[in-house]
């Protein structure tokens, strides 16, 4: 097998890896916790922004990853894009969504209640469009991959 197929195996991996990780927390670790009866709403939401921070410092690692793997492959411009898509995401969520519903996080903790606004629809739209990202990010790999 040469390098390129074992780079473009790996990109393919590591997106498919990545769009698992998104599923299992965002839509579906995250939503049982909120239904679980017991968990203070506080207590839930202080869960919830620890386990959003790990996996955004994972996932700016996997950011770092596709593109080293990309740099190695020089893919087309289909799979360029949306790896573009995917980091801007990914940048977006961690420095700019995650921080703002951080901070609403903190008045909750604080017993006081943040006024309404778009940041967790926000979230989840891009959460949706990440995963979108991640699964159209493997096909396109995956027309590259040896046998394809």
């Amino acid at each position: 097998m040469r390098a390129r197929d074992i780079w473009t195996t790996a990109l393919i991996a590591l997106t498919l890896l990545w769009a698992g990780m998104t599923l299992g927390v965002a839509f579906i670790a995250v939503p049982a916790q909120f239904a679980a009866e017991g968990l203070s709403r506080p207590l839930g939401i202080d869960i919830t922004r620890h386990v959003f921070a790990r996996l955004g410092q994972v996932e700016l690692g996997l950011a770092a990853a596709t593109l080293v793997l990309a740099l190695l492959l020089r893919p087309g411009r289909l799979l360029w894009a949306l790896l573009a898509l995917l980091w801007l995401i990914v940048a977006l969520q961690s420095f700019w969504l995650l921080p703002v519903l951080d901070a609403r996080a903190d008045q909750v903790l604080q017993s006081q209640e943040p006024p309404p606004g778009p940041w967790h629809g926000l979230f989840v739209a891009s959460e949706v469009s990440k995963l979108g990202a991640l699964l159209c990010t493997a096909w396109a790999a995956s027309r590259r991959a040896p046998g394809s």
